[in-house]
């Protein structure tokens, strides 16, 4: 990793580029890309009333922008349980409604929004 720290070998010779995005790190509470894990159930205050809901988990937006490996660029999303490390790909459906959620929270104006240093970064869940 010596060798090649800022160098841009790594893009040039890499079979692929990928980033992962969370949501739920960057927005806390205000997070659209999100599952409810109904085998986890918790403590949560509704309208002044504590009520037991299914614990809001993470959807990981996965984006390759460069693939020699086969002709696939784009995301793909993952329900991700942060307790077991667990990854599941969504469906193609979920696949569908995640995209047009992650347009609507990447577009410039929401983008600058959530950027800087104001972003919450909430404390690990």
């Amino acid at each position: 990793m010596g060798n090649i720290k800022d160098t841009q070998g790594v893009a040039y010779d890499a079979d692929c580029n990928s980033g992962i995005y969370n949501d739920l790190k960057d927005r806390g509470d205000s997070a659209d890309l999100i599952w409810n894990d109904p085998n986890e159930m918790v403590p949560t205050e509704v309208d002044g009333i504590v009520i037991m809901a299914p614990r809001r988990k993470p959807i990981l937006e996965m984006v390759i922008d460069k693939n020699k490996i086969t002709d696939f660029d784009g995301a793909i999303w993952f329900e991700f349980d942060q307790t077991s490390a667990e990854l599941r790909e969504c469906t193609d459906s979920e696949q569908a409604s995640f995209r047009v959620r992650a347009e609507a929270v990447t577009s410039k104006s929401l983008a600058a929004a959530i950027g800087g240093s104001n972003a919450p970064n909430k404390s690990p869940f």
